[in-house]
């Protein structure tokens, strides 16, 4: 009896274990809570290898738990349930932080959040000495802006030492705030709580921009370039020594995601190529701004660049030296027109400019207005047809006009149909200009020639048109002083083709007889008996 009473108690305890390892045990062995720290800066930033002390207040001389941030600012810490824990969060560079947590039991997860502040030291500097180099060209500029203004094309000598002072601070500007900013040992440039950088950023920008002047220098010597080109390099170099600092900031902020901020090396290396290449970094940084602003606004960004100096007409219809062009701008010659009428003696400054060469383009000016002028009076252009000719199609001649290809011209209408409107209209004018172009010594003709011609041969055929352009041109080849188109229609009405078929009527003295007659009219007989007859 006694055995089955022990038996039984011993099956009964086996079971109670049995149902409190299965049921009860699980729910009462749930006594801890995972807390994920997440810890960041004023600017959001997540704050790598920070240090998280923590300890239970409820346990008396606890001792302390360390953990560390991992690159996203966060760690993970298992406290138990019920309990009160105090987190300090320590970071260089931080103001340290404290905070005392009392984890629930009905919680499972935790998420714990800390901001810290930017440690305000002495090795922190305002932001003044940063904007020294800005305001140098900002005044700069408002030198150039009043010589501009006032049209002063070449500067008076207090004007001189004056550009010649601001450009030399200017080229050495950053070096003093650097060395300032070194001396006093100033690591972090503080511009708000939320915004501070470390010194080590323009300064990698400025050796990037040293690196990169020198690169330029040298390849300078091997390159033949135009002098004005070389006065825009200098000051491309005056702007990057100014802005690369500046760009370099933005860029590590804009351009960079929040990892690579952290990597102090990475930023090291982005700071010395932004300035090398402190034109690409800008680019980016107008293409990410011009994807802000609407089409027509984005499009202000665009006309700039037609001012260029090589799409300048005299440099585009003549092809003038761009030095020239620059130098005949500060004489306000900025036209082919301009250009026509100009005197070299009286050119203020002739910077660049010789009396030879200028009495080169001055001629070919004028030789280009008088083709135009033939070839609006020859083809009875408007005014606008003219000028989307010459704008436009880049045609300056009736011999351009004739080999021009008006299907691949865009005219820039309004109205689709009124591009195709004014290509038919100058299709049915380039068949008379190509009939006119055929002939190599089309020069020869004057402008009352074309005229003549045109009038005379109004309803005649291709082919009888070219017999009488050719026979004119070859009568025009012998100089006889005002030889007429009338003239060559009278050799023509013989009739004679050509100048041979004229020389053998000298050959008799019956055709001479005969030549005398037609001419008869014409006061130019006797000059053409004698040149025939040389």
């Amino acid at each position: 009896m006694i055995i089955i009473i022990m038996r039984w108690f011993l099956n009964t305890g086996l079971i109670f274990l049995i149902v409190f390892s299965l049921f009860i045990q699980p729910s009462y062995g749930i006594t801890s809570t995972t807390i994920q720290i997440e810890v960041n800066g004023s600017n959001n930033l997540p704050v790598k290898e920070a240090t998280i002390e923590v300890f239970s207040i409820n346990v008396p001389n606890a001792s302390s738990l360390y953990f560390y941030t991992n690159e996203n600012g966060t760690a993970l810490f298992q406290g138990e349930q019920n309990q009160t824990y105090t987190f300090k969060i320590m970071a260089e560079n931080y103001e340290p932080v404290s905070k005392n947590v009392t984890i629930s039991s009905d919680i499972l997860e935790y998420k714990l959040k800390f901001t810290l502040n930017p440690l305000k030291s002495q090795k922190d500097s305002g932001f003044w000495p940063i904007f020294i180099p800005a305001l140098l060209g900002l005044l700069m500029f408002i030198f150039w802006a009043y010589r501009f203004y006032n049209n002063h094309t070449s500067p008076r000598p207090y004007e001189k030492y004056i550009k010649d002072s601001l450009l030399l601070l200017s080229f050495f500007s950053w070096i003093p705030v650097i060395m300032y900013l070194l001396y006093k040992q100033k690591e972090y440039i503080v511009l708000s709580d939320n915004l501070r950088f470390p010194v080590y950023i323009p300064i990698a920008a400025l050796i990037g921009v040293l690196s990169y002047l020198l690169i330029s220098i040298e390849e300078i010597f091997s390159q033949k370039m135009h002098v004005y080109m070389k006065k825009c390099i200098v000051y491309g170099y005056l702007r990057r020594i100014i802005i690369a600092p500046y760009i370099a900031i933005l860029g590590v902020y804009i351009l960079l995601d929040n990892t690579k901020i952290q990597n102090s090396w990475f930023v090291l290396v982005f700071s010395f190529f932004t300035g090398m290449f402190t034109k690409t970094i800008e680019v980016w940084l107008y293409k990410s701004v011009q994807g802000l602003l609407p089409e027509e606004l984005r499009n202000e960004f665009n006309e700039r660049y037609k001012y260029n100096l090589e799409y300048s007409e005299l440099v585009v219809r003549l092809n003038i030296e761009e030095d020239v062009v620059f130098g005949l701008y500060f004489n306000n010659v900025d036209t082919v027109e301009q250009l026509a009428v100009a005197d070299f003696h009286k050119l203020k400054n002739k910077e660049g400019i010789t009396e030879e060469y200028f009495n080169y383009i001055f001629e070919k000016a004028n030789d280009q207005l008088a083709e135009i002028k033939i070839l609006k009076e020859f083809l009875n252009l408007t005014p606008t047809e003219l000028k989307l000719l010459i704008d436009k199609a880049k045609v300056y001649s009736i011999k351009d006009f004739a080999n021009v290809d008006i299907d691949s011209i865009n005219w820039e209408m309004k109205v689709a149909t009124e591009n195709t409107k004014i290509s038919n209209i100058f299709k049915q004018k380039q068949i008379e200009a190509k009939v006119f172009a055929k002939s190599e010594n089309f020069k020869l003709l004057s402008l009352e020639d074309i005229k003549k011609l045109s009038e005379i041969c109004r309803n005649k055929t291709e082919k009888e048109f070219n017999v009488i352009l050719s026979l004119h041109i070859d009568l025009k080849k012998l100089k006889i002083p005002d030889w007429s188109v009338e003239d060559t229609i009278n050799i023509r009405n013989i009739p004679i083709a050509t100048l041979k078929q004229l020389k053998e009527h000298f050959s008799t003295e019956g055709n001479m007889k005969i030549l005398q007659d037609n001419m008869k009219d014409s006061p130019h007989i006797l000059k053409l008996f004698e040149k025939i007859n040389q």
